[in-house]
C-alpha cells in the first residue's frame, strides 16, 4: 500500500508536540513537578484500582520517557518551581502526552481506512479482521501504549528461578547474586512507599518538594544488603545524568532508563521513578550483561538456559493445576515406522483432551518497537509461527495416534483412546508486547487448523492462579481457541477477566458474532491480585472481579461428573459450563422437583431442556425404586430426545429419588445428528411413553453410552 502524503487536520502534530516537550522538561523546576505528577498518578490505594481511569494518567511507560528525556542533561536539585509554575508544567505535560498518544491512535486508524478504501475500490474483498499492523504508528501505539505485561512480584519469583544456572557465572562476573538484586528491588519499593504514606505538614512550597523528591529516593542505608553488595547492583541498574539518551527524542527511541532505572543523583542519593521498572530490569539486564562482558558464555550456553528456563517454569505451571501424573516434559513424537518425529515441550492429558506447549525465548528486538514492519514480522515468526508450526504437527500425529509419544525419561506416554482434541499454547519467556494483538496480524494457518493461544510466562502463571481446578483451566483454553476469531482482546488479562465476571462465550445464535473486550476486565484482575497480596481480609470481599451467582447443588453436579474418571465426560463438563447462570439455576430446580414427584407418587419422571444456543440439552430421570435400572432408562431417554432434537450434542443423567447425590449416572454423546427414519420413530415411541422403564440394545459397534467415544465392546461391555 502506498503512503498516505496528506494526514487529516484533527490529528495533532507529533514533531510539534516533540519539540515542545523537550523544551518543557528543562524547564526550571520541572524535576519536582514530574515527580508531583508520578506520586498522584502511579501510587493508589487499594479502592483505587477497579475505578481509576488510567487513561488520565501516565502510565509507567509515559514516566519513563519523560525522565529519560530529562536525563540527557544534569538534573538540578536547588531550582524549585512555584506552585502556580508546578501546576502550568503538571497540565502542559499532560496535553502534550496527550497529543503524542493520540497522534499514533489516529494515524494507526487512518492507516487502516485507508487500506479498507484502497481495496474497496480495486473491487477486492474486506477482510473480516483487517490488518492490525500496517503502518509503523500502529506498532508503537500497541507496544509504547501497551499493558506492563507482569507484575513486579512476578519478576521478583522469576529472577532467582531464570538465572538459576548462571548464578556462578553471575557471582564470580558481577560480584552479587540475582536474589541480592531481588532484595535490593523490593528494599527500594518499600522505601519509597513507606515515605509516600507518612503525613507531613510542610510549612512551604520548597519543603514539600524535598519531601516528594524523598519519597522517590533513597541511600545504601534504606536497604538490608551491605553496602559493597547494594553498590555493585547499583551501578549495573542506574545512570548517571547527562550521560545518557542523547539520542532519545520520540517513545520509540531507545531509552536506557528502562533497563537502568536507578538514577544517581548529585547528592548521592538514587532516585527509583519507577520501582516496577527495576523489578522487571533484574528479570531482564542480567541476560544482557552476559552479552556485553562474555559473548562466548551468551552463545551457546545462557541462550541454551533460557530456552530450558521457559520450557522448565511453563511445565511448573501447568503441573499446580494438572498434577503431575497428568504433564509432561520434553515429549519426543516419533512415528510407528521411525519416519519422522518432532517434539513437544510440555505435554499435558486430562481426559479426552490434550494441551501441547511449545516454549520459545525469543524477544521483540528494539527496530520492531520502533516500528519496522518486516521485522515485527520476523520476530513474530520465531517467537511464535515456528513453534506453532510445530505445534500443529505434533498435534496431528496426537490426534491421528500414528506415533509414539516419550518423555524425558524414555516412558512411553498413552492417552486415552477416547482423546478428540489437542490445544496448542505457545509461551514466551519475556513479555512480548501486543502479543494477542500480533497473533491476529501474523499467524498463517491452513483454514482447518485451530489457532494456538500465546501467551507470556507470566500471563500463564496468572491463568493458573485464577484457573486452579483442572477442567476450569481446560475449558478457558477450550473457549479461547474456539472463540479466536470471534473475541478479541488487547491482553489476555483482559480475557481472563472477562471469563471470571461474564464467561468467556459467544451465543452462535446471538445478535453479535464479533466481540472487542476492553481493558477494564483486566483492570479487574489487577484490583482483585493488589487486594489478595496487600489487603485485609475486609478488602478481599471487595473484589468485583467475580460473577456474584452461585448455585451449590449446580457446583455439586459438575463436581460428580469431574470425579467420575470417564474421559468422555470432559466434553459435558464444557457444555455445562457453557449454560447461563438462568438455566443452571432452572435445571437444578427442575431435578428437585422431579425428586419430590417421584418421592410423593412413587413414580419415574423425566423432563428434557436445550441449552441456551439449542446445539444440545439435558435430560434427567428420576426413579423411585433402586431395584429399577436406572441407568438403562437415562442412556435411552437421552438417545431418544437428541433424536427429536435434531441435537449434536447431549448429556442424559439421573438418579434415585432418595439419593443425596444431585445425580446418581450420567451419559454423554457429541455424535453429529444425521437423518434416521427408523431412528426417529424408535425415539418418538420412546418419549411417548418416557415415564416407563424402556430398552433399547446397544450394538456392540456403537460408541459407547459413557460418552467415551470408544466402541461399546471395547469400553463399558468389557467393565460389565
Amino acid at each position: 500500500m502506498k503512503k498516505r502524503k496528506k494526514i487529516p487536520k484533527p490529528i495533532p502534530d507529533l514533531k510539534a508536540s516533540l519539540e515542545k516537550l523537550n523544551k518543557l522538561v528543562y524547564s526550571p523546576g520541572y524535576f519536582y513537578a514530574l515527580l508531583i505528577m508520578i506520586a498522584h498518578d502511579l501510587f493508589l490505594t487499594l479502592d483505587d484500582f477497579a475505578e481509576v481511569d488510567w487513561w488520565s494518567r501516565l502510565s509507567y511507560q509515559e514516566v519513563a520517557f519523560l525522565f529519560g528525556l530529562l536525563i540527557k542533561r544534569p538534573i538540578e536539585l536547588s531550582v524549585y518551581p512555584s506552585p502556580e509554575n508546578a501546576e502550568t508544567y503538571i497540565q502542559t505535560t499532560y496535553q502534550l502526552m496527550k497529543d503524542i498518544h493520540d497522534y499514533y491512535g489516529f494515524v494507526s486508524i487512518d492507516a487502516l481506512l485507508g487500506e479498507t478504501l484502497e481495496l474497496q475500490k480495486a473491487g477486492k474483498e474486506i477482510p473480516d479482521s483487517p490488518p492490525l499492523f500496517n503502518s509503523p504508528e500502529s506498532i508503537i501505539e500497541a507496544v509504547f501504549y501497551g499493558d506492563s505485561g507482569a507484575y513486579d512480584f512476578q519478576y521478583w519469583e522469576s529472577a532467582p528461578k531464570r538465572y538459576a544456572a548462571d548464578n556462578d557465572w553471575i557471582q564470580e562476573k558481577l560480584g552479587f547474586s540475582i536474589s541480592d538484586a531481588v532484595h535490593l528491588s523490593q528494599d527500594a519499593k518499600k522505601s519509597g512507599e513507606a515515605r509516600i504514606k507518612q503525613k507531613t505538614q510542610w510549612k512551604t512550597y520548597q519543603e514539600f518538594c524535598n519531601w516528594i523528591l524523598g519519597a522517590f529516593s533513597f541511600s545504601t542505608l534504606d536497604l538490608s544488603l551491605s553496602e559493597p553488595t547494594a553498590k555493585m547492583i547499583i551501578d549495573y541498574f542506574s545512570v548517571v545524568p547527562g550521560k545518557v539518551n542523547a539520542e532519545l527524542a520520540s517513545p520509540n527511541d531507545k531509552n536506557d532508563l528502562i533497563i537502568k532505572p536507578i538514577i544517581q543523583l548529585s547528592d548521592g542519593r538514587y532516585l527509583l521513578p519507577v520501582s516496577f521498572h527495576l523489578a522487571q530490569a533484574v528479570d531482564e539486564r542480567p541476560f544482557h550483561i552476559m552479552k556485553e562482558i562474555e559473548a562466548t558464555y551468551f552463545d551457546p550456553t545462557a541462550l541454551k538456559h533460557r530456552g530450558d528456563y521457559t520450557e522448565q517454569i511453563s511445565f511448573e505451571t501447568l503441573k499446580k493445576v494438572f498434577g503431575e501424573k497428568n504433564v509432561f516434559r520434553g515429549v519426543k513424537v516419533k512415528r510407528k515406522k521411525g519416519a519422522d518425529h518432532t517434539d513437544i515441550d510440555v505435554l499435558v492429558l486430562l481426559g479426552n483432551k490434550a494441551i501441547i506447549v511449545q516454549a520459545k525465548s525469543k524477544k521483540m528486538n528494539l527496530i520492531s518497537r520502533q516500528g519496522n514492519l518486516k521485522q515485527l514480522a520476523k520476530d513474530f515468526k520465531k517467537a511464535v509461527q515456528e513453534a506453532y508450526e510445530q505445534g500443529i504437527i505434533a498435534r496431528k500425529h496426537v490426534l491421528a495416534r500414528d506415533a509414539v509419544l516419550e518423555d524425558s525419561s524414555g516412558n512411553i506416554i498413552e492417552p486415552d483412546e477416547s482423546l478428540n482434541e489437542a490445544y496448542i499454547i505457545v509461551t514466551t519467556t519475556d513479555n512480548y508486547p501486543a502479543l494477542e494483538l500480533q497473533l491476529h496480524a501474523f499467524l498463517r494457518k491452513e483454514p482447518n487448523n485451530p489457532f494456538p493461544m500465546a501467551v507470556n510466562i507470566y500471563d500463564l502463571d496468572i491463568l493458573a492462579t485464577y484457573l486452579r481446578d483442572p477442567y476450569d483451566f481446560l475449558y478457558y483454553v477450550n473457549q479461547r481457541i474456539k472463540l479466536a476469531d470471534k473475541i478479541f482482546s488487547g491482553t489476555e488479562i483482559g480475557c481472563l477477566g472477562y471469563h471470571l465476571n461474564q464467561r468467556l462465550y459467544l451465543d452462535p445464535k446471538g445478535r453479535y458474532d464479533r466481540m472487542m473486550i476492553t481493558d477494564d476486565f483486566a483492570q479487574l484482575v489487577d484490583d482483585d491480585i493488589m487486594r489478595q497480596r496487600y489487603g485485609e481480609t475486609e478488602q478481599e470481599k471487595k473484589s468485583k472481579l467475580y460473577n456474584k451467582w452461585k448455585n451449590e447443588s449446580f457446583k455439586k453436579l459438575v463436581e460428580q461428573l469431574k470425579s467420575s474418571g470417564v474421559p468422555g465426560f470432559v466434553d459435558a463438563i464444557f457444555l455445562l459450563f457453557s449454560i447461563s447462570s438462568e438455566t443452571a439455576d432452572k435445571l437444578v430446580e427442575m431435578i428437585e422437583i422431579a425428586k419430590k414427584k417421584a418421592i410423593n407418587d412413587g413414580k419415574t419422571h423425566t423432563f428434557a431442556m436445550p441449552v441456551d444456543n439449542a446445539s444440545g440439552g439435558f435430560t434427567f430421570v428420576v426413579k423411585p425404586n433402586r431395584l429399577e435400572d436406572l441407568f438403562k432408562h437415562v442412556q435411552v431417554y437421552a438417545y431418544a430426545r437428541k433424536r427429536i432434537s435434531k441435537a449434536n450434542e447431549w448429556l442424559g443423567m439421573g438418579c434415585y429419588a432418595d439419593s443425596v447425590n444431585i445425580i446418581d449416572c450420567a451419559t454423554y454423546s457429541r455424535d453429529p445428528w444425521t437423518p434416521d427414519p427408523k431412528d426417529d420413530e424408535l425415539a418418538k415411541k420412546i418419549i411417548g411413553k418416557s415415564g416407563q422403564q424402556i430398552s433399547r440394545k446397544i450394538g456392540r459397534n456403537e460408541p459407547c453410552y459413557c460418552g467415551s467415544g470408544i466402541k461399546y465392546k471395547r469400553c463399558c461391555y468389557l467393565k460389565k
